[in-house]
């Protein structure tokens, strides 16, 4: 007989599963313009060099963070590290990505995409995650300076801790050149046609400033070019006055003053755990700014490392570099006739000022970043 063959089990097929709840509809993302300009208004030039230091410590970022009223939104800035360069590699990537994202969350305006402008809100933030990050990374010492520009056609906000600085370069309202310090750029001819003042948007936060040097012993703290200095009596100070710093405290008039206890040049940094945690308190991230509504007459906005300045340059003579390296000799003739602002060619232009800044007797660790500030179509 031939056996029945048996049939496998059939399979349970699972009820049906309810139906999803209806996904919120999805929110397109904000268009970010990708790239900088490449010549005009958010245009930028860099340049780098290590000096004659054994590492290099400083870092930069220049990002767009979108469009407002057709035009680019610009922010740039430049760290220079004290003590290694770990702090200033990672304060300049999360200053960026902190503006790139709080420039995509806020709310879109008629005039285009936001830029989120709280700089001290996103530098007090960036402070709190380099002190996390050398805790956990075996408490690494490192501090870094900050100085951090955002700029559109109207506004230019800078907000800075330590002392890098931020220089603009705009035209002369009354026709007069501003004189250069440096023997060499007065010899040098002016190719510009257009007279531009150097004005310093920031204040250098070290032991050398005034406000900073009161701050610091208000606190608690002493401010001296060594520790001896720092510590002199009232009739110690008196002769060093008469006799100079090397007979009273063996040191040099040149070096710069510091913070005692901790020895550092920095009065306000971000980063530097063991500063941080010293008490009373001397050295702080507390960030200042400033903010200027454009009015025509900007043409560009120098953010350097102390470097460029540590040896003869002047913001004006630096004004000075970029302004003779960037304007064409052909833009400027045909400005002057058609009272036009002549148009600026960046290329160079910060590499022109390293060197400047070399050839002033400046060793350091450089950075240069120049953003481009010429309105269109002129004044």
């Amino acid at each position: 007989e031939m056996q029945q063959q048996q049939q496998p089990p059939r399979e349970e097929v699972p009820p049906a599963a309810p139906p999803l709840p209806s996904a919120p509809p999805v929110t397109e993302p904000k268009k970010v313009r990708e790239e900088l300009p490449k010549r005009g208004f958010g245009a930028v030039s860099v340049a780098t060099a290590q000096g004659e230091r054994s590492h290099m410590e400083d870092a930069h970022y220049c990002v767009a963070l979108g469009e407002a009223d057709e035009s680019p939104v610009v922010s740039c800035g430049v760290f220079d590290g004290c003590g290694g360069g770990r702090a200033s590699t990672f304060a300049s990537a999360r200053v960026k990505a902190k503006l790139l994202d709080n420039n995509n969350k806020a709310p879109k305006t008629k005039n285009g995409p936001p830029n989120d402008r709280d700089l001290l809100a996103v530098l007090a933030a960036v402070e709190a995650e380099t002190l996390n990050r050398a805790a956990k990374e075996g408490r690494w010492p490192d501090a870094s300076t900050a100085v951090v520009a955002v700029v559109d056609r109207r506004t230019l906000d800078v907000a800075w801790v330590g002392d890098s600085r931020a220089v603009l370069g705009a035209a002369s309202t009354d026709g007069t050149r501003p004189r250069s310090s440096s023997q060499q750029l007065k010899a040098a001819p002016n190719n510009n046609n257009n007279s531009l003042r150097a004005t310093l948007l920031t204040r250098d936060h070290n032991a050398g400033d005034k406000q900073e040097e009161k701050r610091i012993k208000l606190a608690g703290g002493r401010v001296g070019r060594s520790q001896k200095e720092a510590s002199a009596s009232g009739t110690r100070k008196a002769m060093g006055a008469v006799l100079g710093s090397a007979v009273a405290y063996g040191t040099n008039s040149k070096n710069p003053k510091r913070v005692f206890p901790g020895g550092i040049t920095l009065t306000r940094c971000l980063g530097g755990l063991p500063l941080k945690r010293m008490r009373p308190a001397l050295v702080v991230a507390e960030p200042e700014r400033v903010s200027r509504k454009l009015d025509g007459s900007e043409r560009f906005l120098i953010l350097a490392s102390d470097g460029v300045f540590e040896g003869t340059l002047s913001p004006q003579d630096a004004v000075d570099v970029v302004a003779r390296t960037c304007y064409a000799a052909s833009s400027s003739s045909s400005a002057s006739s058609s009272n036009k602002t002549p148009s600026l060619d960046l290329a160079g232009a910060a590499d022109a000022l390293i060197r400047a800044a070399q050839a002033s007797g400046s060793t350091d660790n450089l950075t240069a970043v120049i953003l481009d500030l010429t309105p269109a179509g002129g004044p």
